[in-house]
């Protein structure tokens, strides 16, 4: 009996279930990117990079003919949720098709109609890449306004800001914001409706300047939605389910296929208000839970997971240069330490290893760039609440970085000692907008300049869970002191030790809120250089039209 030949698979090209998501790219050759398997179909057999672009009338996308391979492949290692990463190389974005410069790669991801068949000659090996072929083309048949979510979009060589360079460039541009609540059944319209905006912006072609990247600082997921009544417990449809039903929606993935972006989780990834309990010893899983899937769905695309480091088990702060402008992103939620009225003085909103690195890379940065730190936490202005009755317990009531005294003050006298100029903050936790001017004098050292942005969430449509101007002072000046002790305490790795000395050093800090934005939105950051003074143009976007542009000078004060 003569065995009949093997089955010669048959292949179906779909876009991925969840993204595609561009990682991070700078001067290196390769770029990751991230997305997940349909769950209805369970495991991919490759991911396909299809150069393409659009035919004589633009409804269809198309693809370079004939039968050689006009595609790129990676083999998909996807997880137990499907979610899968995989590198491309950035030159495969300067292919052409058909004469002209491709549009960008679709992903595709392709799967085995036929999974007991098998190839076992080079002709069979032959038929099958034909059969690859007529895959795509079927797929490429649909029109490119439903395909479009699948297109990663770079320009392999302009686009990508080489990291040695030698120095900035005269404008730089970003997009940030944070705190997107997850839809409900009755809110779908105006739930995404801030990236609605970003993408469209993203695709615009006007005089706006378009964002190099985003930063998303915390809560880009909710898995408390419903503060306890009906979250889920199971630990797939508590943490994973939140990031699937985000990263499948059609306007954030309009956004994440075109910018790359950098993220710090907050508390909603975890639990509301999550901290430390003063008295609990005990592993916490919300914590452990929270902090792996941030790491394998926010982190995708770099940057890679820690080793431990010191105090800090699993360290999540991260830093990158864009541009020659460089970043520190603060993890400001799972290294804060345990506090009570009797050890607030000297809990920290981060690991001493973590506080150490700041310090560290603020020293060795130069004078003249503007530097940014990120944190989910806002660094200024500082609560009402924290000032009561002038007593340091007062801070228990604030979540943020004024809530621990020994953080939010080593860091400020810092930058008044060390006369570190052009130092910008940058958080998202209240759902509100504000830009706060301020400035730290050392006693006998003249006054440092420093900036703090926040912008509103991205959907945050319950108001009593919103911030309120009015728990900010619009102006205020506070005075606080250290000892040479607390001046020195977690910096014995600095190369500079002019902060180790006895006696108390006194500061004040001066702040003012420049302006107040509620609502739902995100903030488009421009940083540009004038006869040899930094300024920053900050538009707070909102539904409405926004808010106008606003410029802040960098500068030192005099």
């Amino acid at each position: 009996m003569t065995t009949p030949p093997p089955a010669k698979p048959a292949y179906k090209a779909e876009l991925p279930w969840a993204g595609p998501v561009l990682g991070h790219y700078d001067d290196s050759d390769a770029i990751l990117i991230s997305g997940a398997v349909d769950p209805a179909r369970g495991k991919a057999s490759l991911v396909l990079f299809v150069p393409v672009t659009r035919n004589g009338d633009g409804k269809r996308f198309e693809r370079a003919p004939g039968s050689e391979p006009a595609f790129k492949s990676r083999n998909v290692q996807s997880d137990g949720n499907g979610w899968f990463t995989v590198d491309a190389e950035r030159s495969w974005w300067r292919e052409t098709v058909n004469g002209k410069q491709a549009e960008g790669l679709l992903v595709v991801l392709l799967y085995e109609t036929s999974p007991n068949s098998r190839a076992a000659t080079p002709t069979e090996k032959e038929f099958e890449t034909d059969r690859i072929h007529q895959a795509l083309d079927t797929l490429l048949e649909e029109p490119a306004q439903e395909l479009e979510l699948g297109l990663i979009e770079i320009d392999g060589e302009a686009h990508v800001a080489s990291a040695k360079a030698g120095s900035p460039p005269k404008q730089f541009c970003f997009a940030l914001t944070s705190c997107q609540y997850p839809v409900g059944m009755l809110d779908a319209t105006v739930a995404f409706g801030s990236y609605r905006r970003l993408a469209k912006q993203l695709k615009a072609n006007s005089g706006d300047a378009r964002p190099q990247f985003l930063l998303l600082l915390g809560d880009q997921v909710y898995v408390d939605a419903t503060a306890g009544m009906f979250d889920p417990s199971e630990q797939h449809d508590r943490f994973v389910a939140p990031y699937r039903n985000l990263l499948n929606q059609p306007a954030v993935k309009d956004v994440l296929r075109r910018l790359p972006a950098y993220m710090m989780l907050d508390d909603h990834e975890i639990e509301d208000g999550w901290e430390p309990l003063a008295a609990d010893r005990h592993d916490d899983h919300n914590l452990t839970a929270g902090r792996d899937c941030y790491l394998r769905f926010q982190r995708a695309g770099g940057p890679p997971r820690q080793r431990p480091e010191g105090d800090s088990p699993e360290p999540l702060w991260y830093e990158f240069e864009r541009s020659e402008f460089p970043f520190f992103i603060a993890d400001t939620r799972t290294e804060r330490q345990r506090r009570t009225a009797a050890t607030i003085k000297n809990a920290g909103i981060m690991s001493d290893t973590q506080f150490t690195k700041l310090l560290c890379w603020l020293s060795k940065q130069r004078d003249d760039v503007p530097k940014f730190i990120a944190s989910p936490a806002i660094f200024l202005p500082r609560r009402r609440s924290t000032a009561q009755h002038e007593h340091v317990a007062s801070a228990l009531r604030s979540d943020a970085w004024d809530g621990y005294p020994k953080s939010f003050h080593g860091l400020l006298a810092y930058l008044a000692e060390q006369q570190i100029k052009n130092v910008v903050f940058l958080s998202g936790d209240e759902h509100l907008s504000c830009v706060a001017q301020a400035t730290i004098t050392a006693a006998g050292k003249p006054p440092v300049s420093i900036l703090s942005i926040h912008s509103s969430g991205l959907y945050a449509p319950f108001p009593f869970a919103n911030s309120v101007p009015e728990i900010f002072p619009e102006e205020e000046t506070f005075p606080f002191a250290l000892t040479g002790e607390e001046l020195s305490a977690s910096r014995e790795r600095l190369p500079d030790q002019a902060l180790k000395r006895d006696g108390l050093r006194k500061f004040e800090c001066r702040v003012e809120i420049r302006d107040f934005r509620a609502g739902d939105g995100f903030a488009i950051l421009d940083v540009f250089r004038d006869n040899g003074e930094w300024t920053l143009r900050c538009h707070f976007n909102r539904a409405n039209g926004g808010t106008g542009v606003r410029a802040y000078s960098l500068s030192p004060v005099p």
